[in-house]
């Protein structure tokens, strides 16, 4: 069983692969498969209870000139990373891996609760044939976790600033305080405890607090105004010997722009990490309006970043 995302939050889907290998069954029959998820505090969601049909491993016969011996069966790449990820056994894994081009795949889909209780969740897969119960090959690897967290206050400290972050759940949740500098992006990785509040710090203001996998992206700043940025739509470039100008070119429609002065300015300050209050100046204000009118510069809403925006200061 393979599970997609491992990290999840409220109100996300959470995607199980299921396969039904050939070696575990070698009878014609009708396994029972009951499969299901079961929360921290132990209450049960049933996905999927009842028969499956179940074919033997054989060669089958061909009755077509060009047909191929077997039912073609299609498989996400990242259902093989996700198995190759995890912490089974070398024989067991071997296993698994042979018997994945035989195997029957099902996908369920277990909706997280908007008011879902943070924590590790775990995916139970039973089967039955004749009396006998099989569980999974990768049990100790099928779970997933809800993570949540509140930012309750940021503060400025000495030279830097401090976050204040409260884990709603018993699990440690891994984050990272991003951040673009003069010249670089910084990343520091931090693990917040389960149920605690936590104070992290960091020293440029503009940063992010990424969690859930990349997924969440919450600013630590101001959102009362956009970030600016180069409509990646377009390609920007130089010419040599026109060095006072940038040319601003659409691929689809082929129209094009030729900046100089305080509107070239502009156009390669746009970063994605610079503020409309550092570029819409009294002295730009109107050739900053034009390039956003012809849609040039794009402003971006931080608060897009965040799904369900929790944090505060």
């Amino acid at each position: 069983m393979s599970i997609f995302p491992k990290k999840a939050r409220r109100g996300d889907r959470v995607t199980i692969h299921h396969a039904m290998l050939a070696q575990k069954v070698k009878e014609f029959v009708f396994p029972y498969v009951r499969l299901g998820v079961k929360d921290p505090a132990g209450d049960w969601t049933p996905l999927f209870e009842g028969h499956l049909m179940k074919m033997p491993k054989v060669s089958p016969t061909v009755s077509e000139p060009g047909a191929s011996g077997n039912l073609r069966r299609s498989l996400p790449i990242h259902v093989l990373a996700g198995y190759l990820s995890t912490g089974s056994k070398r024989q067991q894994l071997t296993e698994i891996l042979e018997g994945i081009p035989d195997a029957v795949h099902r996908y369920f889909v277990y909706e997280v609760p908007a008011d879902a209780r943070p924590g590790r969740y775990e995916v139970i897969s039973e089967l039955y044939v004749n009396g006998r119960k099989r569980l999974s090959g990768t049990r100790d690897e099928d779970f997933f976790f809800v993570e949540e967290l509140t930012v309750n206050s940021v503060e400025s400290h000495g030279d830097g600033w401090r976050v204040r972050v409260t884990n709603l759940s018993q699990e440690p949740v891994q984050v990272a305080l991003a951040a673009y500098g003069q010249d670089d992006f910084q990343m520091r990785i931090h693990t917040i405890p389960g149920d605690v509040e936590t104070s992290l710090a960091y020293d440029q203001a503009e940063t992010f607090l990424v969690w859930s996998e990349g997924r969440v992206v919450q600013p630590l700043f101001d959102r009362s105004e956009p970030l600016c940025l180069r409509n990646q739509r377009y390609t920007v470039f130089r010419d040599k010997e026109d060095a006072d100008a940038v040319f601003i070119m659409d691929a689809e429609t082929e129209d094009g722009f030729r900046l100089e002065g305080r509107a070239r300015s502009l156009m390669l300050a746009a970063d994605g990490k610079t503020t409309r209050s550092r570029l819409r100046t009294g002295e730009t204000e109107e050739i900053y309006d034009e390039l956003v009118a012809n849609g040039l510069i794009v402003e971006i809403d931080v608060d897009d970043f965040v799904p369900v925006l929790q944090s505060k200061g």
